[in-house]
């Protein structure tokens, strides 16, 4: 979250009062909020006994839930011009349902250290269930979205986009398989022996911060222009205005205007000589 807040008020090369009114910074803030919701539960989780904790790790999961909220709200799903609600609201199950899976994974292997017993067995048999159900729905939702936002083979094959995608389904498609290896082979031997746990899952959890990161790279990449607009013959957006003043004429000018990577052109100049401002 701090590399995000960087990384966009550097873009923005503003100051953080005036980043923080914008819609991109108060995503940022209400991504913190969740954050610190669910980082307060936590903390408050730890001090308890362990009959009290439900409610509290609850609490950790609604924090949790509304900083993925957040980030979803701010990112692709959220700039469709149709069927906007159903594509935010499947993008942030697609989320939540991926934290539950690799986060509970690397949870469960942290808390199955020790020698086997019935109680470990029975956690692993128990989150191997869940597994298969949050795959599931990653699997589901993740290619809901992505023919959304992709619009034929041409565009999945041959755009950084749609390249990324099929990055992403592969490494899903690995996990899958060693996914299915644990639940077959691994959850059976969990009362005797948890090292082919361990050993399947560690690797699960590295191909998962891959497919995390095939996931953050997705984010910071515009989708492919369908080819309908593409095609069509957009004039640049041209935006013109002056102070209340009159002091200084100002001209925006956005090519293509189109969605995608813009070039943005501004021009200041003195409001009755029309002579170029020295101006950042």
């Amino acid at each position: 979250l701090v590399v995000l807040l960087v990384a966009q008020l550097r873009a923005a090369d503003s100051s953080l009062s005036v980043f923080f009114g914008t819609p991109v910074g108060e995503a940022i803030m209400w991504r913190s909020g969740g954050l610190v919701v669910a980082a307060a539960f936590a903390l408050a989780a730890r001090f308890k006994i362990e009959a009290r904790t439900h409610p509290l790790f609850a609490g950790v999961a609604l924090g949790a839930a509304v900083a993925a909220f957040a980030h979803v709200e701010a990112g692709h799903a959220a700039a469709q011009t149709t069927l906007r609600w159903p594509n935010v609201v499947g993008q942030w199950v697609h989320v939540v349902a991926a934290g539950v899976w690799i986060g509970g994974l690397a949870a469960l292997l942290m808390a199955t250290r020790g020698e086997p017993d019935a109680d470990r067995a029975r956690a692993v048999k128990r989150f191997s269930t869940l597994a298969a159900f949050t795959l599931a729905i990653v699997a589901v939702t993740g290619i809901l979205r992505a023919f959304n936002e992709i619009d034929g083979w041409g565009e999945l094959f041959g755009s950084g986009y749609g390249r990324t995608v099929i990055a992403k389904v592969v490494g899903i498609a690995v996990l899958a398989s060693l996914g299915a290896l644990n639940r077959y082979r691994s959850v059976g031997a969990a009362k005797k022996d948890l090292s082919p746990l361990r050993r399947v899952g560690r690797v699960e959890v590295v191909v998962g911060i891959v497919v995390i990161a095939l996931a953050g790279l997705l984010a910071s990449i515009s989708p492919p222009v369908p080819s309908d607009v593409a095609a069509a013959q957009v004039p640049a957006v041209v935006v013109t205005g002056s102070d209340f003043a009159t002091s200084v004429r100002t001209r925006l000018k956005i090519e293509p205007g189109t969605a995608g990577i813009n070039s943005f052109q501004a021009e200041i100049n003195d409001y009755d000589s029309d002579d170029p401002i020295s101006a950042r």
